[in-house]
């Protein structure tokens, strides 16, 4: 439930502001004079190459390449489909979907991804297993990503890592992370992401540019989490991680 941030017509009023016509009467959202509520909005102007869905998962060459997909890029993996099943498992569910890519410029598959997901009705946790493959002829150095959104609403609530918090509309990253915790305004209590390895953990918040009566503004629509481990495989090795989303902290 968090937006994808596509372009919008009122967009280019940033880039080109129209002067108002002479003897313009009320304004509204419709009107051609641009009033600008907060300053920098244009760098604000970040359309998403995917779909901001959660346990999202990229293939990246190396760490550079965290901050394109970080900033809306697509990484080979991210839009790529993956064959699924589901079955009922005594009183719970589970679905695993497996999928290969990473391939340079159109090349052949480097990774095969394997993720299996479980929920049991009687307890409040959905877990991922993952195994990533390498299915190229070469040792594999590389960067996996898992990417979660939140829609997180207040910009000013807590989010813990490992016990550190900050506001959720503050962009940092943490190296050797293990626990994420989110709250927001509403909330019961918090939902906990649980990694099985450390990993270095980016938290980035998603912000629109939104017309309204007053003008222009920013909007805080929720919370990118990517969770980043390092690959070294050599050809037909695996690793396996592990996340659990959990109520309360």
């Amino acid at each position: 439930n968090v937006l994808t941030r596509r372009r919008e017509a009122y967009h280019a009023q940033l880039v080109a502001p129209a002067a108002p016509a002479e003897g313009e009467g009320l304004e509204s959202i419709h009107t051609a004079r641009v009033r600008v509520k907060d300053e920098g909005l244009e760098r604000l102007l970040t359309v998403d190459r995917y779909r901001r869905a959660s346990f999202l998962d990229h293939f990246l060459p190396d760490g550079s390449a965290i901050d394109g997909v970080l900033a809306g890029g697509a990484s080979p993996l991210a839009t790529a489909a993956y064959a699924a099943r589901a079955a009922r498992m005594g009183t719970g569910l589970f679905a695993v979907l497996t999928g290969e890519g990473g391939g340079p410029n159109g090349g052949g598959p480097v990774v095969r991804v394997r993720k299996r997901f479980e929920a049991e009705a009687a307890e409040p946790v959905l877990r991922a297993a993952y195994e990533v493959t390498n299915v190229s002829g070469a040792a594999l150095r590389a960067v996996f990503g898992v990417e979660t959104n939140w829609a997180i609403t207040d910009p000013g609530a807590a989010v813990h890592v490992d016990g550190a918090a900050a506001p959720a509309g503050t962009r940092r990253t943490v190296e050797n992370a293990t626990r994420v915790a989110f709250s927001d305004v509403g909330w019961p209590g918090p939902v906990s992401l649980v990694l099985s390895r450390v990993a270095a953990v980016h938290l980035v918040p998603l912000e629109t540019v939104s017309s309204s009566e007053g003008g222009l503004e920013r909007i805080f629509q929720g919370l990118t989490c990517l969770a980043a481990w390092p690959l070294l495989l050599d050809p037909g090795a695996r690793a396996e991680l592990g996340l659990e989303c959990r109520l309360g902290a």
